[in-house]
């Protein structure tokens, strides 16, 4: 049954529909949030910079999963196939989401080098490296602080939970994504992308 399934921990998708149901925007921005922290930040080791428990790469790698998934989320979309490299665009233009990374604005070095070098080929190219110390973007030396980076989408993370509560547009979007995620959880009668 698609409505014991957890969305995040101790929301499941019958705990989302009956929020949606009662416009209980304030429990629909703490869902976002737990399920942003669980699936990306905290994996991605958000407050283990002091142990070393998580490697700079990893972090970026999980980074780019979550802007991915944040920026649909943002827009409404039920998926972005086809249009990955325009997200990121958009995410990093995002005074909304994004206003704390404007540096990473204006070209696509960040998806080339980063994103799609990381997940498609298992590095960063053009000479970047990803460190856990130093300044957030170092642009002359190629380098970006993955901690700092992390923390940043935190606050995309946080800013977004503030526009459901706040924004209606916001809110719409975030239930049109819900609503992608919803259907995904039952079976799909054999249908593929």
């Amino acid at each position: 049954m698609p409505e014991r399934i957890e969305l995040a921990s101790g929301f499941t998708v019958a705990n989302y529909q009956n929020a949606r149901d009662a416009d209980d925007k304030d429990a629909l921005a703490e869902f976002v949030k737990c399920r942003f922290n669980e699936r990306y930040l905290i994996p991605a080791g958000v407050n283990a910079l002091s142990d070393g428990a998580v490697h700079g790469f990893t972090m970026m790698a999980i980074s780019c999963l979550l802007i991915e998934t944040l920026q649909a989320f943002y827009e409404g979309m039920a998926d972005t196939k086809g249009s990955s490299r325009d997200m990121f665009l958009r995410f990093f233009a995002n005074k909304d989401l994004a206003e704390d990374l404007s540096a990473f604005n204006g070209n696509d070095w960040f998806y080339a080098d980063i994103r799609c070098a990381i997940l498609h080929q298992g590095e960063a190219r053009n000479g970047w490296r990803i460190r856990r110390l130093g300044p957030l973007l170092d642009h002359d030396n190629r380098t970006i602080n993955a901690h700092e980076f992390l923390n940043e989408l935190r606050k995309s993370v946080n800013n977004y939970a503030g526009l459901i509560r706040r924004n209606g547009q916001q809110l719409a979007n975030f239930h049109a994504k819900m609503d992608a995620i919803v259907k995904n959880c039952g079976p799909n009668d054999g249908e593929r992308d």
